[in-house]
């Protein structure tokens, strides 16, 4: 079980002003809160989490930032004459989504490479038949000793030689990746 210490020091990652910002702890959300800067509809993420989320949708966090605002300041004034019918409104787009389309965009515009993955695979299966292959010289065809040492060799150092081959593979693609996001952080950073 989580102690409330242990939980207040977790690391939280936070969209403002369109941007993905930190890790905060709680903290210093709540100072982000009290600044205006985070709202119940900002969204965080942090390790383990399977996308991001509005604040409002994690409790720890919506008690920290309702706790760090004035509930009085909170309440939009139309809000307080029980009157007044308030349409909903749908929070900005996540970030998680916003992801999710650079990722598509990058697939169909080749800035993203599936090769990489195409070779781990391309390993798997390749190394399988190389294990089966070397067992087949060494049981079905072990005519003298040789085949049976050939057929050892095949499956005892296959395996490693074709990892080496496709580290070779994902190692250039891996360069070209990060030369491009060094790229893009330069455009960046001369944009500004």
């Amino acid at each position: 079980m989580m102690t409330e210490d242990h939980a207040r020091n977790k690391k939280w990652h936070i969209v403002i002003g369109g941007e993905k910002m930190g890790p905060f702890s709680i903290k210093q959300i709540q100072e982000l809160s009290s600044q205006g800067k985070v709202t119940f509809v900002s969204t965080v993420w942090q390790k383990g989490m399977m996308g991001w989320v509005p604040i409002c949708l994690v409790p720890e966090l919506s008690a920290a930032v309702a706790d760090a605002i004035e509930v009085d300041a909170a309440i939009p004034s139309p809000l307080k004459n029980a009157n007044t019918v308030i349409s909903p409104q749908l929070p900005p787009r996540s970030a998680a989504h916003e992801d999710y389309e650079t990722d598509i965009a990058n697939f169909f515009t080749f800035k993203g490479m599936i090769t990489p993955i195409v070779i781990q695979v391309l390993f798997v299966l390749g190394s399988i038949g190389i294990v089966f292959y070397g067992f087949y010289v060494m049981l079905l065809e072990a005519q003298n000793i040789w085949n049976l040492f050939f057929g050892f060799m095949i499956a005892i150092l296959g395996v490693p030689v074709m990892r080496v081959l496709c580290e070779s593979g994902v190692v250039l693609f891996r360069i070209n990746s990060t030369l491009t996001e060094i790229k893009e952080a330069i455009e960046k950073l001369a944009s500004k």
